[in-house]
């Protein structure tokens, strides 16, 4: 026997010891083995952007006329129309954090700042921090599952108007029906309700948006922040069911 044929030997009488195969004696004989398969449950968080972020209060000013056409409120633009002087206050514009969760068990999510203000009335909210000093509240609508990375709540924004006169869902805007979002609930070192997705029917992945938003009267004291940029960071936990 040359050594190829040694080594074909020994490699098939290896292969049938760890299949528990039997000695087949035939030709035509076949032997029956039973593989077990065991697939590990997983779920994986990515945050492309981060968990941190920065909310800037904008300096007041005076916008033209054009600027408050159709406004919700029309007694600041008149005053400010009538007296340069007068500031107007612009409102803070949301930063949005996407998230993916990818894996194939059932998970939910929940959204904590990492440090809580409390305002006048007991309420708790965020807590964001000025280099120079001084610290700004802010609130915390996570919406999971979502369309998509790029998912966007609504439009405006960034207008001068004060958003939180526009509507009347909590003052942060309209959303669709079928959203499903969670907010703070004001109470200190709890995180948003724990939204749940089927990562298995949702082809293993399933995308998030966290929206943190601002009004500058939420302060330890309601009086407005001073101008300039509020650092923060939330904590993403999510958990297999």
């Amino acid at each position: 026997m040359g050594p190829l044929a040694k080594h074909t030997a020994a490699i098939g009488l290896a292969i049938a010891s760890l299949m528990g195969a039997v000695p087949i004696g035939a030709a035509n004989d076949q032997a029956v083995v039973e593989v077990v398969i065991t697939v590990r449950s997983y779920a994986v968080l990515q945050t492309p952007q981060g968990s941190s972020f920065t909310l800037t209060v904008p300096e007041p000013y005076c916008p033209p006329p054009a600027a408050y056409l159709g406004a919700v409120n029309h007694r600041l633009p008149s005053l400010c129309r009538i007296f340069p002087e007068f500031p107007l206050s612009r409102a803070i514009g949301p930063v949005r954090i996407p998230f993916v969760v990818e894996g194939n068990v059932e998970v939910t999510a929940s959204v904590s700042p990492s440090a809580f203000l409390r305002l006048p009335e007991g309420r708790y909210l965020g807590r964001a921090a000025r280099s120079a000093g001084g610290t700004l509240g802010y609130h915390v609508v996570t919406i999971f599952p979502a369309p998509s990375l790029r998912y966007e709540w609504v439009s405006g924004w960034t207008g001068w108007e004060d958003w939180g006169l526009w509507h009347t869902w909590n003052g942060y805007g309209p959303l669709p029906v079928w959203s499903n979002t969670a907010d703070l609930p004001g109470q200190n070192g709890t995180g948003t309700t724990a939204l749940l997705a089927e990562l298995p029917t949702l082809g293993n992945e399933a995308f998030g948006v966290i929206y943190l938003v601002s009004r500058r009267d939420w302060t330890s004291n309601r009086s407005d922040a001073v101008p300039g940029d509020y650092q923060g960071n939330v904590i993403i936990t999510i958990t297999s069911e």
